[in-house]
């Protein structure tokens, strides 16, 4: 009994280490869109410096994500029951690769999660495609309402 216990214990803490990295890239997702549009809304003002300030801007944003999660494997890498990623040659900048190449759901396959580790892989594709849905959301809204809802729907034709 004491075996599954103690199984039962450290899914739970890979669990709530996952949830905790997700929750706290949602937040700063928020905050950091809600910032960008106000900078760009009161500082930026020319339409061509707006637009590329916001693309950069959450550029910055999904890389930060990524580099997060990678902390989160960083921190559950080797531990005790908590698995490892086979195929990692070590360093920090495999741990922000395979971040990268699971948050964009590339997924190449060289770096594998084995154990519990598995859990913030799954929590960091699901979340990640989801977090870059947000985005494609907010640049298409902003783009539409600085460029005005006729450019975008008309031709060149003069419709």
């Amino acid at each position: 009994m004491t075996g599954n216990l103690e199984a039962l214990t450290l899914r739970a803490i890979a669990a709530i280490l996952s949830l905790g990295v997700i929750v706290l890239c949602v937040a700063i997702h928020y905050e950091v869109l809600r910032i960008l549009s106000r900078i760009l809304a009161r500082y930026l003002h020319a339409l061509r410096i707006k637009i590329i300030a916001m693309i950069l801007g959450i550029i910055f944003l999904h890389l930060l994500e990524i580099l997060i999660f990678a902390v989160g494997f960083m921190v559950m890498d080797g531990k005790p029951y908590m698995g490892y990623l086979k195929g990692l040659e070590g360093g920090y900048l495999d741990y922000v690769y395979f971040s990268l190449v699971t948050y964009t759901t590339v997924g190449y396959g060289d770096i594998v999660p084995v154990g519990h580790i598995r859990f913030l892989t799954a929590v960091e594709a699901s979340g990640g495609i989801v977090l870059i849905a947000w985005s494609a959301a907010y640049t298409f809204l902003k783009m539409r309402r600085l460029w005005g809802q006729d450019d975008i729907l008309s031709d060149d034709d003069g419709q």
